[in-house]
């Protein structure tokens, strides 16, 4: 049967699958068509028995996870389920500007999604007002992972930055053939576990904490950051940044910087964090009034 995808979301909602997926689905929107092939095994003398196995085939959809994220779009590929759970393999699509491929199932109650892909720096900039990058350019590969359950979502993003170009002052300037590892965690988890994976930091009501890591010995950022939620987004409520050392979990409001280099160019750094790289002319009018 073909249909809209979203009607395929409701019914998954409305199945015995939803406990297995934790509510997960009741976050996904999606709009576009696809295909279900259904197969129902009804025992009429042991209704409980009952089995039931499908296959959903995504036909260029939109498909957003995360209100905090852009869609995926050109989404294609098969989603499996069955009465023992649900599997995605080999969902590809658009997400930042580049390819995506997404690879999905439901595991010790919870939705396990492995994905990789390219990323384009244009389209990171609109996630936010990150002023450092707009000193980057060029495409990242990426890989990451998440598990998600109901309520609750861990996120673990890598990449080596290779085909990126970073014009920050030294030592975290970069030319695009050049590997400087990232990783980025996120959770809203509040377990013991999850406490104890970032460094002390428990996450705020509704809110999430954020480990990020950069670079290699010698050149190297380690934040630590807690969120709070504030509408549908989230706010730095307070975080440490860690220079050549690993970030400490902050215990009040703001951000806290410790660490050291070798040499540090004020200057530069303050006209890098004010924003876009500025012309000529006008940074010399800028040096001019800051001398």
């Amino acid at each position: 049967a073909d249909g809209p995808t979203a009607e395929f979301l409701r019914f998954l909602d409305g199945s015995p699958l939803a406990a297995k997926l934790e509510g997960v689905t009741q976050e996904i929107r999606a709009s576009g068509n696809g295909r279900l092939t259904l197969k129902l095994d009804l025992p009429l003398r042991k209704l409980e028995a009952t089995r039931v196995a499908g296959v959903f085939q995504f036909q260029n959809n939109q498909v957003s996870f995360d209100p905090e994220l852009p869609a995926l779009a050109q989404v294609n590929g098969r989603l499996d389920f069955s009465e023992a759970g649900v599997e995605v393999r080999g969902l590809s699509g658009q997400f930042l500007g580049g390819p995506i491929t997404v690879n999905a199932q439901t595991r010790d109650g919870a939705v396990g999604i492995n994905a990789q892909g390219t990323a384009a720096l244009g389209m990171l900039r609109g996630l936010g007002n990150v002023p450092l990058l707009d000193h980057a350019s060029g495409a990242m590969p990426w890989r990451g992972s998440a598990s998600a359950r109901r309520g609750s979502l861990d996120l673990m993003i890598e990449s080596t930055l290779q085909g990126v170009a970073i014009d920050l002052p030294p030592p975290y300037g970069k030319n695009a053939a050049e590997a400087m590892p990232l990783r980025l965690a996120r959770s809203n988890n509040t377990d013991a576990e999850t406490v104890k994976r970032f460094g002390g930091l428990r996450a705020p009501p509704k809110g999430d904490v954020v480990a990020l890591s950069l670079g290699s010995p010698g050149r190297s950022l380690s934040v630590l950051a807690a969120r709070r939620a504030e509408g549908r987004a989230n706010v730095v409520e307070r975080a440490s940044v860690g220079v050549n050392e690993t970030a400490s979990a902050p215990v009040q409001a703001g951000i806290a910087v410790s660490g050291t280099l070798p040499y540090l160019d004020m200057d530069r750094w303050q006209a890098a964090m004010a924003g876009p790289p500025s012309s000529p002319s006008s940074a010399s009018g800028a040096g001019a009034s800051t001398a």
